[in-house]
């Protein structure tokens, strides 16, 4: 009698053991993985810029003073770049680069052209490349990012940005 009932005692803990395993499988597999955060692991809070997600970033700085402004999708960003206090401007569309981790830092590259009122009258390629650093501008505003604009090697901007 003693035997048996062991037996019973050790299949119910089987059973037991079974259900945890399938249970455990359910929560590891049936759901989609989400950090912490409950955001998907592909995007983290605030700022990355994952794959073919909607940007909206703005940089400027002085001497000489230039504003740029990247919006639309991150791998084919509308772009609009004032650089000599406003002697040139430049349209077109930069594409996001390929990086590991866009959480510290990431680069938009590509040729603008210039506008028929520009003093500089042929295409350029530009990189513009954001590193998250806190960034004073001159009016003592803090900024999330550092811009450095970098006009086909020529002229080299640096400034402030904001990623929205």
């Amino acid at each position: 009698m003693e035997n048996q009932k062991r037996k019973g005692i050790s299949g119910y803990i089987w059973i037991l053991i079974i259900l945890l395993v399938i249970w455990g499988g359910i929560e590891l597999f049936g759901k989609d993985k989400v950090s912490q955060n409950n955001v998907p692991d592909n995007t983290t809070v605030n700022t990355t810029i994952a794959t073919n997600t909607v940007v909206n970033i703005t940089g400027s700085g002085n001497e000489p003073g230039w504003y740029i402004s990247i919006s639309g999708n991150a791998d084919s960003a509308n772009t609009s770049l004032i650089v000599d206090y406003a002697d040139s401007t430049f349209t077109g569309t930069l594409g996001r680069t390929w990086q590991e981790n866009y959480d510290s830092e990431f680069q938009f590259r590509g040729s603008l052209s210039p506008s028929a009122t520009s003093t500089i009258n042929s295409d350029k390629d530009f990189i513009v490349y954001f590193k998250k650093e806190n960034c004073i501008d001159p009016a003592g505003r803090t900024h999330e990012y550092s811009v450095d604009v970098n006009m086909h090697s020529e002229k080299e901007y640096k400034g402030c940005a904001d990623v929205n």
